[in-house]
């Protein structure tokens, strides 16, 4: 019977095997789409985010609107250039946006889901009747999640980050 119950828990051990760590390339193009949560007010967007590590140098490119007004969306547009030790800044309506030009600190551009190397795995997360496989990683106060296809273990499906 102990010889049973054994193989019976190896068996169920087995199957619920933690899947192969996400290794996500920092070199990327997506299309996103995003929502906001700061104090009372929530912000839905979308936009561009490219990221060339190598290059050391990031694109976001987005459009905001807070969901509560009926205000005209915001843009923005951020160019980070590690190469040249600057960020540009456009942000404001396309037709009045002001350019801000700032000095960056050092010549690193960070990796973008280096965190996920010290990810946990926090199990299955079903979304839409699609089953992805959920990784979250927690310093201080802010907590990150990537959610992958079980299929394409390597490509982003979805990216949440929570600030306490």
């Amino acid at each position: 019977m102990f010889r049973l119950i054994c193989l019976a828990a190896l068996a169920a051990c087995a199957l619920a095997q933690t899947p192969a760590r996400p290794v996500i390339a920092e070199e990327f193009t997506a299309v996103i789409t995003f929502q906001s949560h700061e104090l009372n007010e929530t912000y839905d967007g979308e936009g561009h985010w490219a990221h060339d590590k190598a290059g050391k140098r990031a694109v976001h490119a987005f459009e905001v609107r807070n969901t509560a007004h009926k205000e005209k969306p915001m843009h923005e547009v951020r160019l980070f250039r590690y190469d040249l030790g600057v960020e540009y800044e456009l942000e404001g309506p396309m037709n009045a946006s002001k350019c801000v030009k700032r000095p960056l600190n050092g010549t690193t551009l960070e990796d973008a889901f280096g965190w996920v190397a010290t990810a946990e795995y926090a199990g299955k997360q079903e979304i839409r009747h699609h089953e992805f496989d959920l990784w979250s990683y927690h310093d201080g106060g802010v907590t990150q999640e990537l959610g992958v296809d079980p299929e394409m273990p390597n490509q982003p499906a979805f990216l949440t980050r929570r600030s306490a």
